[in-house]
C-alpha cells in the first residue's frame, strides 16, 4: 500500500506581526499569519478534504503550525525543528542577493557564516521526512514547511533550474517532465506517493 505525504509551504505571513525572539538568522525569525489569509487557507483545506488526515506536522514557527491547525482542523500538531526553514546566517554585504540566490543552487555546499548549504538542508528535511514515513506506513501524512525548504528537499528527487533569478523563477522537472514553474507559492501542496519500500513514485502539485 502507498504512503502519501502532503508537503506544504505555509500560508501569507503580515510582515508588521514580526515576533521578537531574539534570534534574528535568516528563517528563524518568527511572523505570524496574515488574517486575511486565513480563508484562503480554510478553502484549500475544504478542497483537498485535508480535515480526513490523522498524521499532522509542521516546523516549530508559528506561521507554520497555524497553516497546519487550520488546513487539519486540529488545534494541536507534532511540531520538528527538522522541518525549518534555510538558517541564511550572516550574510556578505559584497554579494548581491541575486549572487547568493544563484549561488546557492550552483554550490550546495555553500553557505554565509552561521548558516546552513543545501545539502545540510536536503539532509535534515530527509530525515525528518522519512521518519514519518516509516512511523504511517501506508497511510497519508500533512507536513507544512517553508519554502526554501521544500524547494532544496525537492532536489533530492527534481531537476530544479532558475530561469529567472530577479523574480526567483524556478522550473521543477521530475522523471522529464515540468510539474511547477514559479516560485513556491503559499499553501503550495507537493503530494508526494511513497510505495511500500519507501521509493517514491510520484509527485503531484497543488495550488491553492
Amino acid at each position: 500500500m502507498d504512503t502519501i505525504i502532503y508537503l506544504i509551504r505555509h500560508g501569507k505571513t503580515d510582515k508588521t506581526k514580526l515576533i521578537n525572539t531574539g534570534d534574528e538568522l535568516t528563517g528563524h525569525k518568527e511572523v505570524d499569519l496574515d488574517d486575511s489569509f486565513i480563508p484562503k487557507i480554510e478553502e484549500f483545506s475544504e478542497r483537498m478534504n485535508f480535515k480526513r488526515i490523522k498524521n499532522v506536522y509542521s516546523s516549530k514557527y508559528i506561521r507554520a503550525k497555524k497553516t497546519a491547525s487550520i488546513l487539519s482542523g486540529r488545534e494541536e500538531v507534532k511540531t520538528d525543528p527538522r522541518l525549518g526553514e534555510r538558517v541564511g546566517g550572516t550574510p556578505n554585504l559584497d554579494i548581491t542577493p541575486e549572487e547568493y540566490y544563484k549561488m546557492q543552487f550552483d554550490d550546495p555546499d555553500f553557505c554565509f557564516p552561521g548558516g546552513e548549504t543545501v545539502n545540510q538542508i536536503i539532509k535534515r528535511m530527509e530525515a525528518a521526512i522519512t521518519d514519518i514515513v516509516n512511523e504511517h506506513k501506508g497511510e497519508e501524512s500533512m507536513i507544512v514547511s517553508h519554502g526554501a525548504a521544500i524547494t532544496f528537499y525537492l532536489r533530492k528527487w527534481c531537476n530544479i533550474e532558475i530561469t529567472d533569478v530577479q523574480k526567483k523563477i524556478r522550473r521543477f522537472e521530475y522523471n522529464g517532465k515540468v510539474i511547477h514553474e514559479g516560485v513556491v507559492n503559499f499553501i503550495q501542496c507537493f503530494k508526494l506517493i511513497f510505495d511500500e519500500n519507501n521509493n517514491l513514485k510520484n509527485i503531484e502539485v497543488y495550488l491553492a
